[in-house]
């Protein structure tokens, strides 16, 4: 059973690398991928540069990277079919010892075969084109674009935990609130009366919230 965020969340699984484009076409974001084959293949990567904001100094932005690189079945050739791809948007450069270093990058040199899907856009394109272009590879419009990672659900099942974890520690502490609360309001209680003794001596004493009954 596959874990989800609803009931229409979509799935794509026990599907060969080289058929996924068939069933993975239109596929949403955050769709669950699970691979029977294919392994990402980090030497071969992409990437588009894109000029998000630019800073006051003349000549100087805030970059994006669109980071990718291929999912290939018998590793890397000239002319290797690429049936999907991997993706990570980046505020460092796709092929600096930072961006390496980043947990996300690194589950790239695990063979996970799994993910979550990515909307391919038109700057996800244009890394997929320096890509295939570079290394030689054949691809096409329709292989998906995806996050690598072990488990496409871990996300979802630390928000649910967090979740019930958050209610359960704000139940306990409106029962511990409660608690000081009746405590005080019964330790005010008892000493209203010799409180009201000490104001006022000749005061008569206060009558009891319960009436009584005549039997």
């Amino acid at each position: 059973m596959v874990w989800s965020k609803s009931a229409t969340s979509q799935v794509i699984k026990d599907v060969p690398l080289a058929e996924l484009s068939k069933v993975s076409h239109g596929y949403h974001e955050n769709a669950l991928f699970y691979f029977k084959d294919g392994e990402v293949s980090v030497a071969q990567m992409g990437q588009y540069k894109l000029c998000k904001d630019k800073l006051p100094v003349v000549g100087t932005c805030v970059y994006n990277y669109y980071c990718v690189a291929p999912v290939l079945v018998n590793g890397y050739s000239q002319g290797a079919p690429a049936y999907a791809w991997v993706g990570i948007l980046s505020h460092k450069p796709c092929d600096s010892p930072a961006f390496e270093k980043q947990p996300d990058r690194e589950a790239w040199n695990h063979p996970y075969r799994a993910g979550l899907g990515i909307p391919r856009s038109r700057y996800w394109d244009d890394a997929i084109d320096v890509a295939a272009k570079k290394y030689g590879l054949a691809t096409t419009n329709s292989a998906p674009l995806i996050t690598w990672t072990e488990d496409p659900t871990k996300d979802e099942v630390d928000a649910w935990h967090t979740g019930w974890l958050v209610e359960f520690s704000v139940f306990v502490l409106y029962l511990v609130i409660m608690a000081i609360y009746s405590y005080c309001v019964g330790m005010s209680e008892a000493a209203l009366p010799e409180a009201r003794k000490i104001m006022d001596p000749e005061a008569p004493p206060k009558p009891s919230r319960r009436k009584k009954v005549d039997p």
